[in-house]
């Protein structure tokens, strides 16, 4: 178990510092997303999109390090479940299109079972995590499977936003 949950923690790390970035970077798009997601005005938004940027960006490195990584853990665990509260709640007043910033381009799309259960499925390993002891040393291979997952999930997320092309249907 201490292999699997090494390269898990390795991979939501990846996740958690990818999604800071990318807040820090794309800030303009990033904060619509937000205001977009919670339905508020953008300079709350903006503040938001700081304080989550911050505390992913401390999440991911938490879950760096050995006498850290079940305080990244939860902070992760939180952040998630924050996200995937959000994304219901938004499904739930019926708001058919968002951006929530998941690839690399500009793309609204409804808010679906898979973008609601990315953020289930990645609180469910952030609790894993929370709640599995990995000290002791870590394998080699651990961080290359990490990165492969994060390979994976990088991918899934991409073809999840590419848009669905309506089919001509023939009689």
């Amino acid at each position: 178990m201490r292999e699997s949950s090494a390269s898990i923690s390795i991979f939501l790390m990846l996740v958690l510092l990818a999604s800071a970035a990318q807040k820090f970077l794309q800030r303009d798009r990033m904060t619509r997303a937000i205001a977009s997601l919670l339905n508020v005005v953008p300079a709350p938004a903006n503040l938001l999109r700081l304080m989550v940027a911050a505390a992913e960006a401390l999440a991911g490195m938490a879950l760096f390090f050995n006498s850290t990584r079940t305080i990244g853990a939860w902070l992760a665990l939180m952040i998630w479940s924050v996200y995937a509260a959000g994304l219901m709640a938004a499904h739930i007043r019926g708001q058919s299109a968002f951006d929530c910033g998941c690839s690399f381009g500009t793309r609204s799309k409804p808010i679906d079972a898979f973008v609601i259960g990315r953020a289930i499925g990645l609180c469910m390993l952030a609790l894993l995590i929370a709640c599995v002891d990995v000290g002791g040393p870590v394998a080699v291979d651990a961080p290359f499977a990490g990165v492969g997952l994060f390979s994976l999930y990088f991918a899934a997320s991409e073809l999840a936003a590419l848009p669905v092309l309506a089919r001509k249907q023939t009689r």
